[in-house]
């Protein structure tokens, strides 16, 4: 019995990785098509551009989504179905502020390197390298405030402003395991182009969910040393 409960917890937390992963797909397809329809692989037409420009209210469904991972981490679940609709009914607004604010970004400076490629690569190729390291390091920079931001924003009740501001400092503050987060994160996106297309929808069902409670292993334990000093200041 001892060894069956470990393995039974295992499989039930991966269940529960799925159903969280099946949760987000379908609440973020607008933000599926964006991405399609970026990259070309979707025709551009009324439907298609309608249905992206929901992606902008996609955001609440991943903060729902860090919320019910911290709560896995902690041990503090309860009925996953309905806590994950308690936290994006509660984040769909300030929620999507803060989402649409980094998919703005990000989608400027994917916009900026595609143009460097079709007008700078043949006729100023030096200049294109430049200004393609300058692009990529602000994307890389901005990433690692993502990284941050959106489970800040699932556990503690603070602006849109505070929360960019304390994404940034843990950034600095923990950055090994920034670093460490940003790695699973760049595998996770490797992996499309890495694996047979055969195995895309397997991964499809740890995608989006698997990756993200690594990194909820990763910085809890920062939240959680924050808090305990914050308690602690309070109560001197």
């Amino acid at each position: 019995m001892s060894d069956e409960k470990p393995l039974l917890q295992i499989l039930n937390r991966i269940a529960d990785l799925i159903f969280l992963n099946v949760l987000v797909f379908v609440l973020s397809l607008p933000l599926v098509c964006l991405i399609l329809l970026f990259f070309t692989f979707l025709p551009i037409n009324v439907f298609t551009v309608g249905f992206s420009l929901l992606a902008f209210f996609c955001g609440s469904s991943f903060i729902a989504m860090h919320h019910c991972l911290i709560k896995m981490v902690r041990n503090e679940e309860s009925y996953l179905f309905k806590t994950f609709f308690k936290a994006y009914k509660e984040n769909f607004i300030k929620g999507n502020i803060l989402w649409s604010i980094f998919l703005i970004i990000f989608l400027f400076l994917f916009y900026d390197n595609y143009l460097l490629n079709v007008v700078l690569s043949d006729y100023y190729p030096a200049l294109m390298k430049t200004v393609k390291i300058i692009v990529g390091s602000a994307i890389v920079f901005v990433y690692f405030v993502f990284i941050y931001a959106l489970p800040l924003y699932a556990r503690y009740e603070n602006s849109i402003k505070q929360t960019l501001k304390n994404a940034l400092v843990l950034v600095i503050y923990a950055f090994p395991r920034s670093l460490l987060m940003f790695i699973i994160h760049f595998i996770r996106w490797a992996m499309i182009y890495l694996v047979p297309i055969e195995s895309i929808p397997f991964i499809a069902l740890f995608f989006i969910a698997f990756p993200a409670y690594l990194c909820t292993l990763i910085y809890n334990p920062v939240f959680e040393k924050l808090e305990e000093e914050f308690t602690h200041n309070n109560f001197q």
